[in-house]
This record gives structure tokens, sequence and C-alpha cells, in this order.
């Protein structure tokens, strides 16, 4: 399994979700098929970039069950994040 950290969130099409991260990390949001593939080492489909300035946006772009991903990219640091789902204007 990859270490990363990982919250499972409800989204509305209205939000989006605003990350603070003091490292440089790969984050993302991935639908359940595509998380189970992220865990397995397959191919898989994500919404988001390596990040390397807080804060990061991501919005999904449909309703839904999300997988929020935090790979730490940097693992000789220590990780802190903040996550806030936030709706759009």
């Amino acid at each position: 399994m990859k270490h990363h950290l990982h919250k499972v969130m409800e989204l509305q099409k209205y939000h989006y979700v605003e990350i603070y991260c003091d490292s440089e990390a790969l984050i993302f949001i991935a639908d359940d098929d595509n998380y189970n593939n992220y865990i397995l080492d397959e191919d898989y489909d994500y919404y988001g970039d390596e990040v390397y300035t807080s804060p990061f946006f991501i919005a999904p772009p449909y309703a839904g069950r999300w997988h929020l991903v935090v790979e730490q990219l940097n693992t000789n640091t220590a990780l802190n994040i903040r996550v806030q789902i936030k709706e759009k204007g």
C-alpha cells in the first residue's frame, strides 16, 4: 500500500476543497474505483497535481463521494495539512 493521508468526502458540484500543506505533496481527489486502483498501484484517473505551495484548491467535476489523497513527496520532513470544504462564490 502507498503511504498517504486519506479522507473520504461527500462533495457537491458547488463545493471546492482548500488544502494547506507545509510539505511538497501529490494532492488529488478520486472516485471509489480510481482510489482503489491507486491503492493497487494500477492505472487511475484523478483531479489534482503535485503541490509545492499552499493553499491548493480542488473542485469536483460532479457531486458524489470523493477520496482526498495527500502523498508526501519528501518523506524526510514532517507533514502538516489542513483541509476545508467551501462553497463556490
